[in-house]
């Protein structure tokens, strides 16, 4: 195993470049609906990470042998902001990677090499008939893209004009993907998370991992929050408007006063983060190390409890004083016991997310300036992404 300073403890979080450049494109432009949850994903990532990692797999690292531990000078300043830049970990580092045991080097190669092979044979679109548009289009869908902006580079041939007109058979076809690619992706992810790391990615490789392999938590803090939020967004969403936003970007774009102030509002964001990330990260060492199975559950249950009540912390409900009773006139003993259950009841979920200072902090940030996300995707973004959101 490579051990380095930053190997030496846990959080650190290495992120997918797909994740990277679809919240990338909310500052610079070309955003779009494909980009919601990539960008949401790599908030997620950037303010859960103590230490963060872009992904050293390379698309030219698919045809090459050789450590990905260390990767090229073009990660040096992943966003080229450097009020984001200076959060991630340089090239030049080595980062935590494990050396696999060959059993589970032989399942990698086996499950994961049939599964995603399988998948991409699946996705390819039954109306290409070009090598060269097949070839663009594996090489996409195995970044992660949608499966729409994959066919969008199926059309347009990305990278593989030089093969012309030549059909498409696809047991004659020659990619990365039907040569060891997936393999390999998989032995650098997993070796990231046998080192500790946390990954984030949407690669074929990576969602097969999350699925199988990876631990469920950090990320896990947000999943309840983030079917409630989206439930209620939903019913909230007005005729014009056909997609909501998810939380995280909603609140970047709520706090940012312009569009090219993004990056810093998401470096302030995860400033005002630091001490409860790190308690976060003690909470989690602390669940993953424990002595005995019963303790590991105490703290798995002090997790998904704040987890459960953080929409509900975010916003709470209001509670009408006249309609539960409370008057000038004096209050029987069944109303006072009841009043005081309805205001229990309401300040619940604030004492379950203070459990968990991260969540607590998040709450109190969604709910005090979350604005309406409509609104803000009118002020920020340009006429021909709006169009993409039904807003033109």
């Amino acid at each position: 195993m490579t051990t380095t300073a930053i190997g030496k403890d846990l959080g650190v979080v290495v992120i997918e470049r797909h994740l990277l450049d679809s919240l990338m494109r909310l500052w610079d432009g070309g955003f779009s609906p494909d980009d919601l949850l990539p960008a949401e994903r790599a908030l997620r990532a950037i303010l859960l990470g103590r230490h963060l990692v872009a992904s050293r797999m390379q698309d030219h690292d698919l045809w090459e042998s050789g450590s990905l531990a260390n990767g090229s000078n073009e990660f040096e300043m992943p966003f080229g902001e450097p009020a984001l830049d200076y959060s991630f970990v340089l090239p030049e580092q080595p980062h935590p990677i494990a050396s696999l045991e060959l059993d589970e080097s032989e399942f990698l190669e086996a499950r994961v090499t049939t599964g995603v092979i399988a998948d991409a044979v699946k996705a390819i679109p039954k109306w290409i008939k070009l090598a060269a548009e097949a070839n663009a289009f594996l090489d996409a869908w195995y970044r992660g893209w949608p499966q729409r902006a994959a066919e969008d580079a199926a059309r347009q041939r990305l990278g593989w004009h030089v093969l012309g007109d030549e059909r498409f058979v696809l047991d004659e076809l020659i990619h990365p993907i039907f040569d060891g690619a997936p393999a390999k992706s998989a032995h650098y992810l997993v070796g990231c998370a046998r080192a500790g790391a946390i990954v984030f990615g949407e690669s074929p490789v990576a969602r097969y991992c999350a699925e199988h392999l990876y631990s469920r938590w950090p990320e896990q803090l947000f999943a309840r929050f983030g079917e409630q939020f989206k439930a209620a967004a939903r019913e909230l969403q007005s005729p014009a408007f056909a997609f909501s936003l998810p939380p995280l970007v909603q609140l970047v774009l709520s706090r940012a006063e312009a569009r090219h102030h993004i990056p810093e509002v998401i470096r302030d964001l995860r400033d005002e983060l630091s001490e409860p990330r790190e308690e976060l990260w003690q909470v989690l060492r602390a669940m993953w190390r424990a002595r005995t199975f019963r303790e590991q559950l105490d703290y798995l249950r002090t997790l998904q409890s704040a987890s459960d009540a953080m929409f509900d912390a975010s916003f709470p409900s209001k509670i009408d004083l006249l309609n539960i009773g409370i008057t000038a006139a004096p209050l029987s003993v069944s109303a006072i016991a009841g009043t005081a259950k309805l205001l229990r009841d309401r300040d619940l979920p604030m004492v379950q997310v203070g459990s968990v200072s991260f969540a607590s902090r998040l709450s109190m940030s969604f709910r005090r300036e979350l604005l309406n996300s409509e609104a803000q995707l009118k002020r920020y973004l340009k006429p021909a992404e709006l169009k993409s959101f039904g807003l033109a």
